[in-house]
């Protein structure tokens, strides 16, 4: 199918039932009013052309199977590129789902902790669930912030003393507090006494012959006290020595880098106790994935290693910057060349089509050849299936692959 075919009026696109049970109502959020968003059903075909709404919400009827497409700008200007447009496959009649990216966290003010001296010490770090906070010089006072979307409740302090003022290297002692209460104005003090770092290991097995492994672990969750190291896995396995503080919970990450550049990563939430952690790659890794988009024909190949359970795969490419460039117009007075960086999620290992477009908005689709494609794979036991995922995109995303200060499940996955 040649790519001018892609681009359709609504008219063309309403004869297509897409195929499928429905119709229904779907609705989405969006960052922001005045969004294009593109409804297309399951076999690529326009349903409908809709902007979002002053909620940022836009709504229409779609079949089983559908995709919906939110599309950053419209008109385009060259301060706004590179341009995020965002996917979601396989939509259910009567969805409500969330496209947003970046997510705003209000100030909720900020806390106080005291710490108890430690000979030698130029400066403390705080871990919180918020995130680490550094004293000024060597006093012994912290004040950290409190947002919206940390870990609320009480709270677990971990305080290390720091010795080298350029690298922020750590004496390898700590410090903790358990049960703060998460609110502004609180004042809290370690009356703990400073414990020796534990002597920990983290072995792997069955890793992929010849892989480079790095593990950190993270006490008491993903922004506390950072504990790194690296090894090979020559054989397949290593054994990974590091020292780290304890608490009652800790967060193990650990990425494997495959010979062929394949990547895997594993967050799994431990025992901080427990001195020795031990990892079955072979048993969690999820297959590595490999994808191809033949830009002509608008079509997306997947595919893997193998076959394995997982909660969604995310297809990513960029439409070269180079490619469409327009004269000097909006609100900046310029023109220019412009781009768009895809991003399309969807619950499987199969192949699919890129959606249709209709004519009036911005050139969103590439036209070249063969393109560069990468695709993200993710898992996690705080996920109920591809239902969850599509019902928050991103935020399924960060739970596998980035680092987020709720964490929903206690073993998540990611290959890519």
């Amino acid at each position: 199918m040649a790519m001018a075919s892609r681009v359709v009026g609504l008219s063309v696109a309403a004869a297509a039932c897409g195929g499928g049970g429905g119709p229904g109502p779907v609705v989405v959020h969006v960052p922001s009013a005045g969004l294009r968003v593109l409804f297309n059903e399951a076999d690529g075909s326009l349903a409908a052309s809709v902007k979002s709404d002053a909620s940022a919400t836009a709504t229409a009827e779609i079949h089983t199977g559908a995709s919906v497409t939110v599309i950053p700008c419209d008109p385009c200007f060259p301060s706004q590129f590179p341009g995020e447009v965002t996917v979601v496959r396989a939509l259910q009649p009567g969805d409500e789902i969330t496209i947003v990216r970046s997510r705003v966290s209000s100030s909720l003010g900020f806390a106080t902790v005291a710490l108890p001296d430690f000979p030698g010490a130029i400066a403390y770090s705080v871990a919180t669930p918020c995130g680490t906070s550094v004293t000024t010089g060597a006093s012994h006072t912290v004040l950290y912030p409190m947002e919206s979307d940390c870990q609320s409740g009480d709270m677990t302090l971990i305080a290390v003393p720091i010795m080298d003022p350029t690298t922020y290297a750590p004496f390898e002692f700590y410090a903790t507090q358990a049960g703060v209460p998460f609110h502004n104005n609180s004042v809290t003090t370690i009356t703990d006494t400073w414990h020796p770092f534990l002597d920990a290991t983290a072995t792997v097995t069955n890793a992929p012959a010849g892989s480079n492994v790095e593990h950190v672990r993270r006490v008491p969750d993903v922004f506390g006290h950072h504990a790194r190291v690296t090894g090979v896995a020559a054989d397949g396995a290593a054994v990974l020595p590091l020292r780290a503080p304890v608490a009652k919970q800790a967060t193990a990450m650990t990425t494997v880098v495959g010979p062929d550049g394949h990547q895997g990563v594993i967050k799994q939430i431990i025992d901080g106790t427990r001195p020795g952690y031990r990892l079955d790659v072979g048993a969690v890794l999820l297959p590595w994935p490999r994808a191809t988009l033949d830009a002509p024909t608008a079509r997306v190949s997947l595919s893997a290693d193998r076959t394995a359970p997982i909660d969604f795969a995310m297809v990513s490419f960029t439409k070269t910057l180079y490619e469409t460039c327009i004269p000097p117009q909006g609100p900046d007075g310029g023109g220019g060349c412009v781009g768009f960086n895809w991003s399309i999620f969807g619950p499987a290992i199969e192949d699919f089509t890129l959606p249709e477009v209709p004519p009036d908005v911005p050139d969103i689709l590439p036209h070249a050849g063969t393109i560069p494609i990468k695709v993200v794979l993710g898992e996690s036991d705080g996920l109920a299936g591809y239902a969850a995922v599509r019902a928050d995109v991103w935020s399924a995303y960060d739970e596998c692959v980035t680092d987020v200060r709720r964490q929903r499940g206690t073993l998540s996955r990611a290959s890519m």
